[in-house]
């Protein structure tokens, strides 16, 4: 990648979806929209006791100390209103 002066800097890998429709770079969230990859936010859908649960667009993904982990695009099977 190159940064604002144009002098190649190495970037951290995207961690992307299962799905291949999103992707999260830097805490930022990307997720297809009309054939193009745009910034969208990550919705926290729970809180747990050693990461967080998060959803971009229809797939979920936790984070933890380690980073950002995609675990695909079922959010129904992750997480529903009844879980206690």
């Amino acid at each position: 990648m190159l940064d604002d002066s144009d002098v190649p800097r190495r970037q951290n890998a995207p961690v992307s979806a299962i799905s291949g429709n999103s992707f999260v770079w830097n805490g930022y969230g990307y997720a297809l929209s009309n054939q193009k990859f745009r910034l969208f936010p990550l919705k926290l859908i729970g809180v747990l006791s050693n990461y967080l649960m998060l959803m971009l667009g229809s797939d979920v993904y936790s984070l933890d100390s380690s980073g950002f982990h995609s675990l695909g695009a079922y959010p129904k099977f992750y997480w529903r209103e009844n879980l206690g």
